[in-house]
């Protein structure tokens, strides 16, 4: 589980990871989630899962700093891709 910090505007690149799943909840903030071609807006106490092998991304639709807490379900080992994005600075 980890807390990531995305900045207005910004956001993390799409990625994919075959071997596990992700779970994003909004601690603050609006988010636009997109995961396997869906597009949805997520707002403070929402949350949104991302299954294994789905592509997906999520940016800082809102005027304050998103906060999300991620919590990864799998393995992390060698599942990772990941698409460049000039719009993808975030904190984690």
């Amino acid at each position: 589980m980890r807390e990531i910090r995305i900045i207005p505007g910004e956001g993390l690149a799409e990625q994919t990871h075959s071997r596990r799943s992700e779970h994003w909840v909004v601690v603050q903030g609006t988010a636009e989630a997109a995961v396997d071609g869906s597009v949805s807006t997520i707002c403070r106490g929402e949350s949104i899962a991302v299954p294994p092998g789905a592509p997906h991304r999520i940016t800082n639709i809102g005027t304050d700093t998103l906060i999300i807490i991620e919590t990864q379900i799998g393995s992390n080992e060698g599942c990772l891709k990941r698409q460049v994005s000039s719009k993808s600075k975030a904190t984690r």
